[in-house]
């Protein structure tokens, strides 16, 4: 079943500000939109896990 509305990520975005939004969505992935809305790449749970333990563990 596809969504009728898709939600996005602002590539200015906090990353815990992200996080919290994947959490309470329950979503796996989510599309990053510049100023304009234009897509400009995709954000998933892996890619916010990298950063997370890349941040803490150096």
């Amino acid at each position: 079943m596809a969504t009728a509305s898709v939600i996005t990520v602002n590539a200015n975005s906090d990353l815990g500000h992200v996080s919290t939004l994947f959490a309470d969505k329950h979503l796996k992935k989510a599309p990053v939109v510049d100023a304009s809305g234009t897509v400009i790449g995709i954000l998933n749970r892996s890619d916010i896990n990298r950063c997370f333990v890349g941040t803490y563990l150096t």
